[in-house]
């Protein structure tokens, strides 16, 4: 299983189907060690929100998922207001998932720090 690398009161802030932005508040008091968090329990805190829900993968990794589907589904995250965006591998100044079809947009983080990246990199 993943496991993230949290502050106590690290945020991640995110919209789904350009509606208005929820910010998940990651708390010690919502991990057994908020600095070796689990990807299930990070799920959790995230699932608290009303436009997306939060698992573990099988790999064990964070997914989260819009709760619409096809191509009008979307996810941003706001990687500037989002302190706990290095912790869940999201690098670029925006991130952004799109569906298709009958698909919900996903944004899945692979943590493997540490993060090597070359200088202007971005995520599509």
């Amino acid at each position: 299983m993943k496991t993230y690398r949290f502050r106590d009161g690290d945020t991640l802030v995110l919209s789904a189907d350009d509606g208005p932005s929820e910010t998940a508040t990651f708390n010690a008091g919502d991990f057994r060690d908020i600095r070796n968090a689990g990807a299930d329990e990070v799920a959790k805190v995230i699932d608290r929100l009303t436009w997306v829900t939060a698992t573990a993968n099988d790999q064990g990794a964070l997914e989260v998922v819009s709760r619409t589907r096809g191509a009008r589904a979307r996810l941003e995250i706001d990687l500037a207001a989002s302190t706990a965006a290095g912790a869940l591998g999201l690098t670029t100044a925006q991130a952004e998932a799109q569906g298709s079809g009958l698909s919900a947009a996903h944004l899945v983080g692979r943590n493997a720090a540490p993060f090597a990246l070359p200088k202007r990199a971005s995520m599509t």
